[in-house]
């Protein structure tokens, strides 16, 4: 009872607030249509067959997060997860938890009275992939199919002057029965949820019926059955429906204007049409001598206006464009994705028009236009947005580019260093928060990867107002930042008046366990500063020893000798010569971070009953890693992969001269081949037959990050094992474990 009283009081604060509100007065013009994308809310039940009564009325969602249309849950900003929806891969592979449930929208408006005795039409853009309705509580039917447009007269489920609620279910499961036939053979029905616009459409009773309706004909049907250089002919058919209990007489008037916005033709047609009849209006122009052409290089367009004349007044206007295209004009056959990688394909309208790649999450098509590059050295991080101010809504999103260049300005060709995202104020990162180069090693591939410059990232409005920043980092680089200030958003609620939403009270829809390195629960070894540090010009040797006097007297703790500390050092002792000894307090702290993360996991080394030098290694390996690169790791993955290697063994290190010297007992090879290197420690290795020797190489690739492993072929193929090469770095500890772990 305490639920529905409190739904209860809700839903009256709605049509209060409305009532206060409403002008007097309020006239409502021949065709009324209004988007309602802002504040839905939404949730997601992974059970398929979950139903709780969420369509009703007096269900409580107010702990629902609230979002803007249009809308997606298959994506990072909502599961947090890195999966394979940017390609396109429908192999029912990925996580069912996001794929087999329903999600719920609901939407609370209220129409004025002035709308009463009015058709009341809701549209639908597109909706991925199955889709029901209710309206208060009043199954409305179904749409089965993604990319179709929809719409369901609501004319008698609508009570004006009150709170209306609006519920749609989604399912986008490739089970559902009802799916519809363009659920087979697409590659990206990944992204269930409303992906593009809503409308709440009122119309006189004579109308031009609005096409998507399952049960009838309707809209506006536009051809060019003649399209030469010399004439084009348009041939349009118009659907006209009265729903007034006698007949209508009407007029249909369509005109046609050039891109100046001056009428070329007008065509006109009569009809008496039928209490409750659908007609169909058949118009053909006159020859359009010489037309404008459409292309891709010149996408021109002639206007449209359709008006439904009934008695002394417009009883129902269209407007839209044509175009005339001869065959073969337009686009050349190229791999363009319709989806975007953190947006999925609920994208504004702004940025359906961008090209979107689909072999990886993080280039982005400028870097196509980058020329070759600059050829000084990487200094600092270059930041542009899409937009300089957005509307303070949660469909708002703008996107963020970020480049790397040298000292003048001159972007660079690439970098081995990754960029890590943050944002401040009134918005969200849509995308994932780090992206690192795609070298072709591991870290890449667990990660979200770039192969070229500049790369893009999304960021939401939250729907405050204020100032976003944006900034973007990388190790031993001046950060990059962008200023968006978020604007309040005016909508016109005197016919449909929205609601406005706030996030008080309401949760995120899934929170993930936390992962991140930095999250695990020790001290800092590190602490941050705030003020920027500026030396002045110095030579990179001064800079060094000066940046260690403030990093030790800040932290007395602080392992000078170790290498972790100076690979830090170097790296900002780097970073104030390339700077003319300035450091800023964030640059500062966003690699005194990395290092922290590093000493978390590089900690959890020391115990471990491996050889010193291995160990030594392993340290120099995170330290290159988290705070030369800024690749981050998960401190707990990388604990149990330590805890993984067996204890013991023996080191081997690949090297051609004399230098260095090595440790006794260490074991120096000319070979860079990881089974010449075992076979060095362990000579009975050579007599391994092919698929023992496959699962020692594998074993012992895996316990050492200098090895790298290239494919030449399948397993079947050539002598060596799997035709898979694996081969040491040069100059570094590769641990070959005790016979036993290995044997055959």
């Amino acid at each position: 009872m305490k639920r529905f009283v409190t739904v209860l009081l809700i839903s009256l604060i709605f049509s209060l607030c409305y009532a206060q509100r409403r002008k007097a007065g309020t006239v409502l013009s021949s065709r009324y249509e209004k988007v309602i994308n802002s504040h839905w809310t939404f949730s997601y039940f992974p059970d398929e067959n979950e139903d709780k009564g969420y369509e009703s009325p007096q269900y409580d969602d107010s702990n629902w997060p609230a979002i803007s249309i249009p809308h997606t849950w298959n994506t990072y900003e909502t599961t947090y997860e890195l999966q394979s929806f940017a390609e396109g891969d429908t192999d029912d592979t990925d996580d069912p938890r996001w794929r087999d449930g329903w999600g719920w929208y609901r939407k609370h408006f209220i129409i004025d009275p002035v709308a009463a005795g009015k058709k009341i039409f809701i549209e639908f853009d597109g909706v991925q992939q199955y889709c029901r309705l209710w309206l208060n509580g009043k199954y409305l039917g179904d749409h089965p199919g993604a990319h179709d447009p929809f719409v369901f007269d609501i004319t008698g489920h609508i009570v004006t002057g009150q709170d209306n609620v609006l519920a749609v279910a989604v399912s986008n499961s490739r089970k559902h029965h009802a799916a519809g036939p363009s659920a087979a053979g697409n590659n990206f029905h990944i992204y269930g949820g409303i992906y593009r616009d809503v409308r709440l459409v009122i119309t006189d009773r004579l109308y031009i019926s609005p096409g998507g309706q399952a049960s009838t004909a309707g809209g506006i049907l536009v051809s060019t059955p003649v399209v030469t250089e010399k004439e084009g002919i348009v041939n349009i058919r118009t659907w006209v429906q009265n729903d007034y209990p006698e007949t209508r007489r009407c007029n249909l008037n369509i005109y046609i204007s050039d891109k100046s916005g001056r009428d070329i033709q007008v065509l006109k047609s009569k009809a008496a049409i039928g209490a409750g009849q659908l007609y169909m209006f058949d118009q053909v122009s006159r020859p359009i001598v010489k037309p404008d052409l459409w292309s891709p290089g010149s996408p021109s367009l002639y206007g449209l206006r359709v008006e439904v004349r009934s008695g002394s007044g417009i009883s129902d206007i269209r407007t839209g464009s044509l175009a005339f295209r001869l065959s073969g004009s337009g686009p050349a056959d190229e791999n363009r994705n319709s989806v975007h990688p953190w947006l999925g394909n609920a994208i504004p309208g702004w940025l359906r028009e961008k090209e979107f790649y689909p072999d990886t999450a993080a280039d982005d098509s400028e870097a196509d236009h980058r020329g070759t590059g600059g050829r000084g050295e990487a200094a600092k991080v270059v930041l542009k947005s899409s937009h300089h101010t957005t509307g303070a809504d949660r469909g708002s999103v703008v996107v963020i580019y970020a480049d790397i260049a040298d000292r003048e300005g001159n972007p660079v060709r690439e970098t081995d260093k990754a960029l890590s995202w943050n944002v401040s104020g009134p918005a969200t990162l849509a995308g994932y928060p780090v992206y690192v180069p795609d070298t072709g090693g591991e870290s890449a591939a667990a990660m979200v990867s770039f192969k070229k410059l500049p790369v893009s990232n999304i960021v939401r409005s939250d729907g405050n107002t204020g100032t976003i920043t944006v900034t973007v980092s990388s190790p031993g680089l001046v950060s990059g930042s962008v200023m968006i200030e978020a604007h309040a958003v005016q909508s016109d609620n005197t016919v449909v008046d929205e609601p406005v939403l706030s996030d008080m009270g309401r949760k995120r829809l899934f929170i993930p366990e936390q992962t991140a390195g930095s999250s695990f629960e020790r001290e800092k070894e590190l602490d941050i500063i705030h003020e920027d540090i500026n030396l002045g010009r110095k030579e990179l040797s001064d800079y060094r020893r000066e940046i260690s006097r403030i990093i030790s007297g800040n932290n007395p703790r602080a392992d000078t000798a170790a290498t972790e500390y100076r690979t830090l050092v170097s790296l900002l002792a780097a970073h104030l010569e390339r700077n003319d000894g300035m450091l800023s307090a964030w640059d500062y702290n966003f690699n005194t971070g990395n290092y922290n993360d590093c000493m978390i996991i590089t900690g959890y080394v020391n115990p471990l009953k491996l050889p010193q030098l291995f160990k030594d290694g392993l340290k120099s390996h995170y330290a290159e890693e988290m705070i030369t690169k800024g690749y981050g790791k998960n401190a707990i993955d990388e604990m149990n992969w330590l805890n993984w290697i067996p204890s013991g063994g023996t080191v081997a290190v690949y090297q051609t001269g004399r230098q260095p010297l090595w440790p006794k007992g260490t074991i120096i090879t000319e070979k860079d081949d990881l089974a010449e290197m075992i076979a060095a420690v362990h000579p009975v290795f050579r007599r391994y037959s092919r698929e023992a020797k496959e699962r020692a190489l594998v074993f012992i690739a895996k316990m050492n990050p200098f090895i790298k492993i290239n494919n030449a072929g399948s397993i079947q193929d050539g002598d060596d094992p799997g035709n898979f090469k694996y081969t040491a770095e040069e100059s570094v500890p590769v641990l070959i474990p005790f016979l036993k772990f290995i044997s055959e």
